[in-house]
Protein backbone atom coordinates (compact mmCIF):
# COMPACT_ATOMS: atom_id res chain seq x y z
CA UNK A 1 0.00 0.00 0.00
CA UNK A 2 1.28 3.45 -0.92
CA UNK A 3 1.07 6.09 1.77
CA UNK A 4 0.24 9.59 0.54
CA UNK A 5 2.54 12.05 2.16
CA UNK A 6 0.59 15.22 1.31
CA UNK A 7 2.18 18.49 0.34
CA UNK A 8 4.20 19.20 3.44
CA UNK A 9 7.66 19.06 1.83
CA UNK A 10 7.52 22.35 -0.13
CA UNK A 11 6.35 24.24 2.94
CA UNK A 12 9.31 23.06 5.01
CA UNK A 13 11.87 25.77 4.49
CA UNK A 14 15.12 25.93 6.37
CA UNK A 15 17.06 29.05 7.32
CA UNK A 16 19.71 27.95 4.80
CA UNK A 17 17.17 27.67 1.94
CA UNK A 18 14.38 30.20 2.65
CA UNK A 19 12.90 29.77 -0.84
CA UNK A 20 12.46 26.02 -0.40
CA UNK A 21 12.98 23.56 -3.25
CA UNK A 22 14.03 25.07 -6.60
CA UNK A 23 14.32 23.39 -10.02
CA UNK A 24 17.03 23.54 -12.69
CA UNK A 25 16.86 21.75 -16.05
CA UNK A 26 19.49 20.76 -18.57
CA UNK A 27 20.42 18.13 -21.11
CA UNK A 28 22.92 15.58 -19.84
CA UNK A 29 24.82 12.60 -21.16
CA UNK A 30 24.64 9.55 -18.90
CA UNK A 31 26.40 6.23 -19.35
CA UNK A 32 23.76 3.50 -19.53
CA UNK A 33 24.66 -0.05 -20.58
CA UNK A 34 28.19 1.12 -21.46
CA UNK A 35 26.95 3.70 -23.98
CA UNK A 36 26.38 7.46 -23.72
CA UNK A 37 22.72 8.51 -23.69
CA UNK A 38 21.34 12.03 -24.10
CA UNK A 39 18.56 12.84 -21.61
CA UNK A 40 16.75 15.85 -20.18
CA UNK A 41 17.36 16.26 -16.45
CA UNK A 42 15.27 18.20 -13.95
CA UNK A 43 17.04 18.74 -10.66
CA UNK A 44 15.11 19.81 -7.58
CA UNK A 45 17.55 21.21 -5.02
CA UNK A 46 17.21 22.61 -1.49
CA UNK A 47 14.65 19.99 -0.55
CA UNK A 48 14.33 17.05 1.76
CA UNK A 49 14.08 13.79 -0.15
CA UNK A 50 14.33 10.77 2.13
CA UNK A 51 15.61 7.46 0.78
CA UNK A 52 12.44 5.36 0.90
CA UNK A 53 11.79 1.80 -0.20
CA UNK A 54 9.97 2.90 -3.37
CA UNK A 55 11.17 4.64 -6.51
CA UNK A 56 11.14 8.44 -6.64
CA UNK A 57 9.80 10.36 -9.64
CA UNK A 58 9.39 13.90 -10.97
CA UNK A 59 6.39 14.91 -13.06
CA UNK A 60 5.62 18.01 -15.15
CA UNK A 61 1.93 18.61 -15.85
CA UNK A 62 0.52 21.07 -18.37
CA UNK A 63 -3.21 20.55 -18.76
CA UNK A 64 -3.68 17.04 -20.17
CA UNK A 65 0.00 16.70 -21.11
CA UNK A 66 1.99 14.88 -18.44
CA UNK A 67 5.70 14.04 -18.53
CA UNK A 68 6.95 11.59 -15.90
CA UNK A 69 10.65 10.91 -15.38
CA UNK A 70 11.99 7.69 -16.87
CA UNK A 71 14.02 7.27 -13.70
CA UNK A 72 15.10 9.46 -10.78
CA UNK A 73 17.78 9.48 -8.11
CA UNK A 74 18.31 11.12 -4.75
CA UNK A 75 21.63 12.58 -3.62
CA UNK A 76 23.40 10.86 -0.73
CA UNK A 77 22.58 13.73 1.63
CA UNK A 78 18.89 13.73 0.59
CA UNK A 79 18.80 17.39 -0.50
CA UNK A 80 18.64 16.88 -4.28
CA UNK A 81 16.26 14.88 -6.46
CA UNK A 82 17.16 14.42 -10.14
CA UNK A 83 14.64 13.11 -12.67
CA UNK A 84 15.60 12.00 -16.18
CA UNK A 85 13.26 12.40 -19.15
CA UNK A 86 13.23 11.77 -22.88
CA UNK A 87 14.62 14.88 -24.58
CA UNK A 88 11.29 15.54 -26.34
CA UNK A 89 8.97 14.70 -23.43
CA UNK A 90 8.80 17.97 -21.49
CA UNK A 91 5.96 20.45 -22.16
CA UNK A 92 6.73 24.15 -22.77
CA UNK A 93 5.58 25.00 -19.24
CA UNK A 94 3.79 23.35 -16.37
CA UNK A 95 3.60 22.41 -12.72
CA UNK A 96 6.39 20.30 -11.21
CA UNK A 97 5.54 17.76 -8.56
CA UNK A 98 7.45 14.80 -7.18
CA UNK A 99 6.85 11.71 -5.15
CA UNK A 100 7.43 8.02 -4.62
CA UNK A 101 5.54 5.09 -6.21
CA UNK A 102 1.92 6.30 -6.58
CA UNK A 103 1.97 9.10 -4.01
CA UNK A 104 2.69 12.80 -4.39
CA UNK A 105 5.25 14.06 -1.86
CA UNK A 106 5.33 17.72 -2.89
CA UNK A 107 4.78 20.37 -5.53
CA UNK A 108 7.00 23.31 -6.43
CA UNK A 109 5.60 26.82 -6.36
CA UNK A 110 7.97 27.79 -9.19
CA UNK A 111 6.52 26.71 -12.58
CA UNK A 112 8.54 24.74 -15.10
CA UNK A 113 9.57 26.65 -18.23
CA UNK A 114 11.20 24.76 -21.09
CA UNK A 115 13.07 27.91 -22.11
CA UNK A 116 15.11 27.48 -18.91
CA UNK A 117 16.65 24.17 -20.00
CA UNK A 118 20.34 24.27 -20.87
CA UNK A 119 20.98 22.38 -24.14
CA UNK A 120 24.10 20.52 -25.17
CA UNK A 121 25.54 21.09 -28.62
CA UNK A 122 24.82 17.93 -30.69
CA UNK A 123 28.03 18.25 -32.73
CA UNK A 124 30.10 18.08 -29.53
CA UNK A 125 28.52 14.82 -28.32
CA UNK A 126 30.20 11.46 -28.90
CA UNK A 127 29.04 9.92 -32.20
CA UNK A 128 27.70 6.82 -30.43
CA UNK A 129 25.37 8.87 -28.18
CA UNK A 130 21.84 7.45 -28.03
CA UNK A 131 19.25 10.23 -28.04
CA UNK A 132 16.48 9.17 -25.65
CA UNK A 133 13.12 10.18 -27.15
CA UNK A 134 9.55 9.26 -26.25
CA UNK A 135 9.47 6.99 -29.31
CA UNK A 136 12.64 5.23 -28.10
CA UNK A 137 11.11 4.66 -24.64
CA UNK A 138 7.83 3.39 -26.13
CA UNK A 139 9.84 0.89 -28.17
CA UNK A 140 11.60 -0.29 -24.98
CA UNK A 141 8.25 -0.85 -23.26
CA UNK A 142 6.50 -2.41 -26.26
CA UNK A 143 9.03 -3.97 -28.62
CA UNK A 144 7.64 -4.89 -32.04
Amino acid sequence: MVRRMGRSAPRSRSPLHPLGPQWHARQVVRELNDRPHLLAEIEIANGSFPQLGSYPWIRVTAGRRVAVSWFAEISDDGTILRGYFAVDALPPSGVIDYGYAGGVFGQLSQRFDLRGIKHLQPRRLPKETVRITTKFLEHLQHPA
